[in-house]
């Protein structure tokens, strides 16, 4: 295996593995249990692919494994079915015959209005090989139902980014796991050569920066202009110029250029396309740097003559699983007419060919801007990244990071040196004490 991997090259450019992957894809053949953390770009997804097809030539001829793709939202699950439908080759996808990804919930079988479902260590998922795709979303007790429906024999492969935010919800899962000394010597492998990010790019060292929690360093490249080419640079605004019912000019300006060529957008995939290239990210949901409030600023600067809930080129996003529609939370849908049904106004979501009526759309909001939090497992070509003018307990290095490396190019920073460098040095603290039960 280690001289096939010496000489395996990745698409589109047959670059080689680095020894950082090779290592990784080894420890997966090797063991049951293997955790990869990485940084945007480490190519996590990318050892998926390779692990799989090396487990599927190591297999019994006559023995198909039994693959579940598993992500916490449905924009995380397609986004590794798309990496994976990049990283191998459709003859062999067919021969393992892979699965869609599917969301954790959907797999385990949720039961509504029930904390129990369907698959557990009595009914375990039919399954040889897990993948969970941006682990670090998972919350402790989500956790432990999955673990409880994994069959004993089953090899788990956890990917995520231990220095990301954690789940909303309690414990910081992969980072506690990550820090057992235990696993970190039998099955965490640590992924540090960025693919994504490249020097000419002033997020690489302001990522890592705040990663490492080096305050002055961070505000020092957030500050200067210099660092970066054109499109590639840290661009610093003062958030305290931000008030609840005006918008600094600056900020006005970027939002109308940067949606523009969205609300120009006169078909799904150019809508789509469009929207990709920039999103505004909000540290907190409410108050006058929220994304409730961009939400309105942005509705009024781009729609100022708009009618009702469901209006052209509204973007939205689902934050509820509902399984009549199959929409899940976290998707993102825009409101554009239906040809189908005389340029009635539905709901237009990626990968999906029908799109789905308003009124048939389960719990949503409008998401031109949106948290932080919300924006995990997602990528965009720029953002701006908003910020309070005073700290607060809600901002801490991991919402800092996790921010930063939505993008990789450029980003619009609006923020204090204060509030920026307090969450800089302020790490999230929701120790469960699972490191330390997990002592060798």
């Amino acid at each position: 295996i280690q001289t096939a991997l010496a000489a395996y090259t990745l698409p589109p450019r047959n670059s080689p593995l680095t020894p950082g992957q090779q290592n990784a894809i080894l420890a997966g053949v090797a063991r049951q249990l293997i955790l990869i953390t990485g940084g945007p770009g480490t190519g996590k997804t990318t050892i998926a692919a390779v692990l799989l097809e090396q487990l599927h030539k190591l297999a019994p001829e006559n023995l198909q494994l039994r693959i579940r793709l598993l992500a916490p939202t449905g924009k995380a699950a397609a986004r590794l079915d798309e990496s994976l439908r990049h990283g191998l080759p459709p003859a062999l996808r067919t021969q393992m015959d892979l699965p869609a990804a599917s969301t954790i919930d959907r797999a385990l079988g949720y039961i509504h209005n029930s904390p129990y479902f369907r698959h557990n260590h009595l009914n375990p998922l039919p399954a040889d090989i897990v993948i969970v795709d941006e682990a670090s979303m998972i919350d402790l007790p989500k956790m432990a139902k999955l673990l409880d429906a994994i069959p004993p024999r089953a090899r788990l492969i956890l990917l995520g980014d231990k220095n990301q935010l954690a789940s909303v919800d309690p414990g910081s899962v992969m980072a506690e796991l990550c820090s057992s000394p235990l696993l970190q010597q039998h099955a965490v492998v640590e992924l540090t050569e960025s693919k994504r990010f490249d020097a000419t790019s002033a997020v690489t060292p302001l990522s890592q920066a705040v990663r490492d929690q080096n305050p002055d360093l961070a505000w020092q490249i957030a500050s200067d202009p210099s660092l970066g080419d054109p499109g590639k640079k840290i661009i610093l605004h003062d958030s305290s110029q931000i008030r609840f019912n005006t918008l600094p000019p600056a900020l006005t300006t970027l939002l109308k250029e940067s949606f523009t060529p969205f609300k120009n957008a006169d078909t799904p995939s150019a809508a789509f396309a469009a929207l990709a290239q920039f999103r505004v990210l909000c540290a907190l949901r409410r108050g006058p740097t929220g994304a409730n409030t961009l939400n309105r600023a942005i509705e009024d600067i781009l729609f100022p003559h708009r009618r009702g809930e469901f209006y052209d080129h509204r973007v939205i996003l689902i934050t509820t699983n509902d399984y009549e529609t199959r929409l899940f939370n976290g998707d993102i849908g825009i409101i554009l007419p239906d040809p189908s049904r005389n340029n009635q106004l539905a709901a237009h979501f990626e990968n999906r060919p029908t799109p789905v009526p308003c009124h048939l759309l389960p719990d949503h909001e409008t998401a031109f801007a949106m948290t932080i939090h919300k924006s995990q497992g997602s990528g965009f070509h720029r953002i701006a990244v908003i910020l309070p003018p005073h700290p607060t307990p809600l901002l801490t290095r991991e919402l800092i990071y996790t921010a930063i490396t939505r993008t990789e190019t450029g980003v619009h920073l609006w923020t204090t040196q204060p509030t920026f460098q307090t969450a800089v040095t302020t790490p999230t603290n929701r120790a469960m004490g699972l490191a330390q039960k997990l002592q060798p």
